[in-house]
């Protein structure tokens, strides 16, 4: 009886595997590749500042994409920029070599909150700085929030004193 079960198992795994082979096959199974460095750089639009990037990524319409460079000398940010409206925005470095530094030096403030389903945020060699040291306010990071899309990272990003744990230790 327990080797039946056994053969039924495989037998189910064995079908759930064929069905998924022919729905991806249906459904045009292959991933489109992400782009490279060199392509998003030839598709980017260089910010000078926070208030550049601000204003840039307000002015992309509703459902629209676009990619942003930041120079790799870094940018300081004083609000909180919010992704929504169905925008997918991505966000690199001007070199492909050296990371730009996205500092945000406003408390309670995070970097980016992405809202609304379909709306999405790619960082490729951005570094996000909090430059949060002490106290309870944190500040920088990213927040997903309201069914948001959601964000992805991709390349080099590092987070640093972006996040607090309860017990007030730093991550």
């Amino acid at each position: 009886m327990k080797t039946r079960k056994h053969v039924r198992v495989i037998a189910i795994c064995i079908f759930v595997f064929v069905l998924s082979l022919g729905i991806i096959a249906y459904f045009g199974g292959t991933a489109e590749a992400a782009p490279s460095y060199t392509e998003l750089l030839a598709q980017s639009v260089n910010v000078t500042s926070h208030a550049d990037l601000v204003a840039k990524i307000n002015a992309v319409p509703a459902n629209g994409t676009a990619v942003f460079a930041l120079p790799t000398g870094g940018i300081t940010g004083g609000s909180g920029i919010t992704v929504n409206g169905g925008r997918k925005i991505t966000i690199i470095s001007q070199s492909s070599s050296i990371a730009a530094t996205y500092t945000q030096t406003t408390s309670g403030q995070r970097h980016f909150t992405v809202t609304l389903a379909g709306s999405s945020l790619t960082l490729r060699n951005v570094v996000l700085d909090g430059e949060w040291t002490s106290g309870t306010v944190q500040r920088g990071g990213v927040v997903v929030s309201l069914g948001g899309g959601g964000w992805m990272l991709k390349g080099r990003l590092i987070a640093r004193r972006l996040c607090r744990t309860v017990s007030g230790t730093t991550s």
